[in-house]
């Protein structure tokens, strides 16, 4: 809802307003124009640093704010008018999707399963730009990590075209998948505390594929912190006794307690096991069922160059599959 907004998604807006001008964007804005929606944005976060405390909770804005700052939402600036649409088989190394088919057996055993360089050259490039340069986060969640649906951003056939490739990669062993879903994520990598994503957890019979899209230089992750943090069975059974679960009236993507979206899982269960799958640029990382998950990004301990956007977030491409009966 572009009427919901946090202290971090109203910095994560006025961050990428500024990367899109300077790339050559936005340009129904003259410089008066734009300095005023610099403003407003400032106006507005000032506003949540001194009566919100700084808190990073989603709060609704006042209208008049709003319309303000939306002539500057709901574009996709990734590409020239020019451009055409990848072709299907310029998506994804064939190879890799073999070794996904070929591995998926290791489900059985394990949480989760991990591949490498999924997406040739041109699509994870075209692909990042689209995510880092559309202003099509509207889903606040947690207050921290903005998304992009199916349904309302990601309107461009890449990624629907993906999802179905990666369906069919895991369609093995006489089970057919189908998409459920799938959406975009993004976690800032400069916020210092309870850095984290919006717990998920796909329902039986389903599976969750993650795939983190903007390309990074190799240094730039956190290998103990920056990543995406998967929990056991114990710990999802600990979370249902406390009530926390998908309740779709909230969210229905992503777990909740009494309508809030932030679930601390350590603070909640001091035993929890886990583990932590780096994040990679082309990595792909499949999610057995009913496991908790959530995206971690460094507690701000790696800090990117000044007014750099692209590298400030850790953008990832999730889609859930469902076995097709």
């Amino acid at each position: 809802s572009l009427l919901m907004s946090s202290l971090n998604k109203l910095q994560f807006d006025l961050m990428q307003v500024q990367y899109l001008r300077e790339e050559g964007h936005l340009v129904e804005y003259n410089d008066e124009q734009f300095n005023r929606l610099v403003f407003y944005y400032n106006s507005i976060l000032n506003h949540f640093q001194t009566e919100g405390g700084g808190s990073n909770k989603a709060t609704r804005l006042i209208q008049t704010s709003v319309s303000t700052f939306t002539p500057a939402l709901n574009r996709a600036y990734y590409l020239d008018s020019s451009a055409n649409p990848l072709p299907f088989e310029s998506l994804t190394h064939i190879g890799a999707l073999k070794q996904l088919r070929s591995i998926s057996d290791e489900l059985i055993r394990n949480d989760f399963i991990v591949v490498d360089v999924i997406l040739q050259p041109a699509a994870l490039k075209r692909m990042s730009e689209y995510l880092v340069r559309s202003t099509i986060w509207f889903d606040c969640t947690n207050g921290l990590a903005p998304v992009a649906h199916f349904d309302d951003g990601l309107v461009d056939d890449s990624f629907a075209q993906l999802a179905q490739q990666l369906a069919w990669a895991l369609s093995v062993n006489g089970l057919s998948y189908k998409v459920v879903k799938y959406y975009a994520i993004s976690l800032s990598l400069q916020q210092h505390t309870n850095n984290m994503s919006p717990v998920s957890m796909s329902n039986k019979d389903e599976l969750t594929v993650i795939l983190w899209m903007n390309p990074i230089e190799e240094d730039e992750t956190d290998e103990e912190l920056d990543g995406v943090r998967i929990y056991d069975d114990l710990t999802a059974g600990k979370l249902f006794s406390q009530g926390i679960s998908v309740y779709p009236s909230v969210h229905p993507d992503f777990l909740s307690k009494s309508g809030d979206l932030f679930i601390d899982v350590q603070s909640r269960c001091e035993d929890a096991v886990s583990e932590l799958v780096p994040r990679k640029p082309n990595r792909l990382v499949v999610v057995k069922a009913r496991k908790p998950f959530l995206f971690v990004g460094g507690n701000g301990l790696k800090q990117p160059a000044e007014g750099s956007f692209v590298d400030s977030q850790m953008v990832a491409f999730v889609v859930v599959v469902s076995i097709l009966k």
